[in-house]
């Protein structure tokens, strides 16, 4: 317990610290995710922002979608990466806890979406990334 309870302090100094290893997306990368993780719009590259707030352009267009629209729309954002709730929500312009309790639980229940703090399910700093399916 004490070398999870160490490893999740390093973690979060990875996302607290301003001195990141940022790939060229300007994503976070640390040995404690298998993932790049977006944890800051600011230091995203231009392009690469611009491609994520055109995935979310529908839920930004429209106060209501159906709930699979909506999950659809998340599970594009957090593919290959793993994104904050609040990146998600200034993303999709909603409320970070309306996107946890009515889109986000429900995908990771649903194994569409893993969680970059699985050991921490209700930090404000988790992730989500969607799950990668081994095919054949």
């Amino acid at each position: 317990l004490n070398s999870t309870y160490s490893g999740l302090n390093s973690t979060y100094s990875d996302l607290n610290s301003t001195h990141n290893i940022r790939d060229k997306y300007g994503r976070l990368l640390s040995d404690h995710f298998k993932k790049p993780f977006v944890d800051s719009l600011e230091l995203l590259e231009e392009q690469f922002k611009h491609h994520l707030f055109s995935i979310a352009v529908l839920a930004r267009e429209k106060k209501s979608l159906p709930k699979e629209t909506m999950q659809n729309i998340i599970c594009e954002l957090c593919s290959e990466q793993f994104i904050s709730t609040s990146i998600l929500a200034e993303l999709l312009q909603r409320n970070p806890n309306s996107i946890r309790q009515q889109y986000l639980k429900d995908l990771v229940d649903n194994t569409r979406l893993e969680l970059a703090f699985p050991q921490l399910k209700n930090t404000p700093k988790q992730g989500y990334s969607t799950v990668d399916i081994k095919g054949g």
